[in-house]
């Protein structure tokens, strides 16, 4: 019964030779002392690892299935892993979500990271004296910490988006509206105008009919449309990546899932409106599956999504153990 004798970054480890040929295609399966990693003087094979790791690692050996902490990374564990090769098919099931939410978070940092990365001129467009003008308003229009002056014009921006919000309420206002008419010309224009059909009981009808907007009201509303419209010529001029996004809904069935997942307050994301008359919509299925369909049912969300990630680390699970069994499948024999 030879032992051998391990040191992992400076603590020694004892183990059977024969326990780590159980599984002669990991680095400890097949060491000799013929490796690398044998010093002669000492008899010792020794890895540049971390100690407090190695215990997990000789324990699938000794366990035949991988436990891994919960309160270590499961980036460490596959690198782990990865170095003594050991296949990720050894974790054991109660143990795969550690991976399995490193994964997950790890996809889900990359994508963020690609979606709000700064597009920069120097990776997409050529270094040109035009292109430099285009960065610089790029920035000045995107960028609010770029410099003071856009800080200032983000402040403009979003002081612009109150204005034109508080517009359509002064325009209804009847506090603001200049009187035209009085209750008695009122009556005369309606019989002088017959082909203009206007409903007396009706308040917003009569108020829109004998009163008209200030002009300093009709100037601003103006201003904004004209800075509005200016804004988003500026910004697809200046734009570093112009791409058309393709259609999100390529036919009727895919539209109807749409709306369902999103009146339900599901929201897998693999669909979503990107225009804005599309985000209206929308807006207005996520407020109306709210009020009407997700109240009363948010018991019932909250546990389809609990069962919705265990199935989906079962499936990994399951997955992974395919691969592994189609592995070590025997060869079938040649019959001479």
């Amino acid at each position: 019964m030879e032992c051998v004798y391990i040191n992992v970054g400076g603590t020694l480890f004892q183990t059977k030779l024969s326990i780590l040929h159980k599984y002669p295609d990991t680095l400890l399966g097949s060491l000799t002392n013929l490796s690398e990693f044998y010093n002669k003087e000492n008899g010792q094979f020794y890895f540049d690892r971390n100690p407090e790791l190695f215990n997990t690692v000789l324990d699938y050996y000794r366990n035949d299935v991988i436990h891994l902490p919960t309160h270590l990374c499961g980036w460490l564990w596959k690198s782990e892993l990865e170095f003594w090769r050991i296949s990720l098919a050894h974790i054991s099931e109660c143990c795969f979500q550690t991976y399995v939410k490193y994964d997950e978070k790890e996809a889900t940092a990359a994508k963020l990271r690609e979606t709000f990365a700064t597009s920069s001129f120097e990776n997409s467009q050529v270094l040109t004296p035009l292109n430099r003008i285009r960065h610089r308003v790029w920035l000045f229009i995107d960028e609010p910490d770029s410099s003071i002056y856009a800080r200032v014009f983000s402040i403009i921006f979003l002081v612009t988006v109150v204005v034109s919000a508080i517009i359509p309420c002064l325009q209804t206002h009847p506090d603001v509206r200049i009187q035209r008419f009085n209750e008695t010309t009122i009556d005369q224009y309606i019989l002088l105008n017959p082909d203009r059909w206007v409903d007396p009981d009706n308040h917003k009808e009569v108020l829109l009919l004998s009163t008209y907007e200030p002009s300093w009201l009709y100037n601003l509303n103006l201003f904004t449309i004209a800075f509005f419209t200016l804004e988003s010529i500026v910004r697809f001029v200046s734009c570093p990546s112009k791409r058309r996004e393709p259609d999100t809904f390529p036919n009727m069935l895919d539209g109807l899932w749409w709306a369902v997942v999103t009146m339900t307050t599901v929201g897998y994301g693999d669909m979503y409106p990107k225009g804005p008359l599309g985000r209206v919509v929308g807006a207005a299925c996520a407020m109306i599956g709210i009020l009407v369909i997700a109240m009363p049912i948010a018991v019932i969300a909250g546990n389809f999504d609990d069962l919705h990630k265990t199935n989906y680390d079962r499936e990994c699970y399951n997955r992974v153990q395919e691969e592994k069994n189609q592995l070590i499948q025997p060869l079938p024999k040649s019959t001479k």
